[in-house]
């Protein structure tokens, strides 16, 4: 006796989707890397200001500045790691790009390169001060008496805090929830830095955690999301709580995160090889992966992303695929597949039982693969919103 058996690929929970995600219940084209120009530096910190116009940048040779975020101009030369910041001076909003002993200002007419009497590794600008972790001692957090470029020291001037041991160096600084929060290697110390510095405290938190990658602290909607060595977590003022996706298992090593739109970007290292960008929607909790490699993204007009040769945007558009894992229609005997059906657009489609392949192109409606095997992968590669994908086997009936 057998029985037939039909699954909803859509639904699987080792579907893996690049460049397309899952939304009310349908495969619908998400967003690709499209390329738009070319550019000459190997870029390590990209940022842009809405309020001036401008992207400025930063390698290991000066820092840049560009209006398009193609062409760029060198006006200073490097000191360390960059880090992009804004504020506003005399009335003016200015973009800034900080690199070590240097700060490059330019507010959209003009710029001035400052001297910081202190090497910062990463910063925020926060009631009017500048915050920096030294990046010679990184348990040491430092303040200006104003701005980016005023750091004379006195009771209501510049200064440092050393912060405690346990949590390890810091990492970066986000402003978040009216407070200041230190990323650090294994958790977060939380700062209230307002008024004059007699004022300022550090809040006595449990927000130890396993090891943080540097560069992937962002806040989306609200919350302070960030990435760890057992993976994505989520912090909402009070405790840090741990954030499953259905692509956690695929992220190797992250490089760096970006913030668009209410979703959260993760450039990373995958476990089967090769580089992408996860894209996580807190709102659903829906995740997919954005193919290929780069070294860092910039939140401006939508996601850019750069590499060593070019700048990209994260736009719609591009063909993507759709993985469905492993499937055995409910018991590991072997089966036979009589039929996939796919509702929508066209698209092609491949299945695999491990040891051989059936491919069919422009595929709209029912496709008879009669394929056995005792597990099968259906991978789907289009252009177009699809309703639905799915499967039909028969499966012996042991009852």
């Amino acid at each position: 006796m057998s029985v037939k058996v039909t699954v909803d690929l859509l639904k699987g929970k080792d579907i893996k989707p690049v460049g397309c995600r899952i939304c009310g219940g349908e495969l619908v084209p998400a967003l690709s890397l499209v390329k738009k120009g070319d550019v000459a530096n190997t870029f390590t910190c990209v940022g842009h200001s809405f309020a001036t116009g401008r992207f400025v940048a930063c390698d290991s040779q000066g820092m840049y500045v560009s209006t398009d975020g193609l062409d760029f101009i060198k006006l200073a030369t490097a000191s360390g790691r960059g880090f992009a910041l804004e504020d506003v001076y005399k009335g003016k909003p200015r973009a800034l790009m900080l690199s070590g002993f240097r700060c490059l200002a330019h507010d959209g007419g003009g710029f001035i390169v400052y001297g910081n009497p202190s090497n910062l590794y990463c910063g925020a600008v926060h009631c009017g001060r500048l915050f920096g972790i030294d990046a010679d001692n990184r348990y040491i957090l430092r303040w200006s008496k104003s701005g980016v470029n005023d750091w004379e020291e006195g009771i209501n001037g510049a200064g440092k805090l050393v912060l405690d041991p346990e949590r390890g160096a810091g990492l970066d600084i986000v402003s978040y929830g009216g407070n200041l929060i230190v990323i650090r290697q294994y958790g977060l110390t939380v700062l209230k830095m307002y008024g004059s510095p007699e004022n300022f405290s550090v809040n006595i938190t449990d927000t130890d955690c396993d090891e943080i990658y540097e560069g992937t602290a962002k806040t989306v909607l609200g919350k302070l999301y960030f990435y760890t060595s057992s993976g994505l977590k989520v912090y909402d003022g009070s405790v840090i709580k741990r954030v499953s996706h259905r692509l956690e298992n695929e992220i190797a090593l992250p490089i760096c995160a970006a913030e668009y739109g209410g979703k959260y970007y993760l450039a990373c290292n995958l476990k089967e090889g090769g580089k992408g960008i996860l894209c996580y929607d807190p709102d659903d909790g829906e995740s997919y992966l954005i193919s290929g490699g780069v070294n860092c993204l910039c939140r401006a007009d939508g996601v850019y992303a750069y590499d060593n040769t070019a700048k990209y945007k994260l736009e719609k558009g591009g063909e993507y695929t759709f993985s469905s894992g492993k499937i055995n229609f409910g018991t590991d005997e072997d089966k036979t597949v009589l039929s996939l059906r796919v509702d929508g657009a066209r698209a092609d489609i491949t299945i695999s039982n491990g040891t051989e392949k059936l491919k069919y192109t422009n595929v709209s409606g029912i496709i008879r693969p009669r394929l056995k095997g005792a597990y099968f992968t259906v991978e789907v590669k289009g252009v177009n919103t699809l309703r639905s994908i799915t499967a039909t086997a028969e499966v012996a009936n042991a009852v």
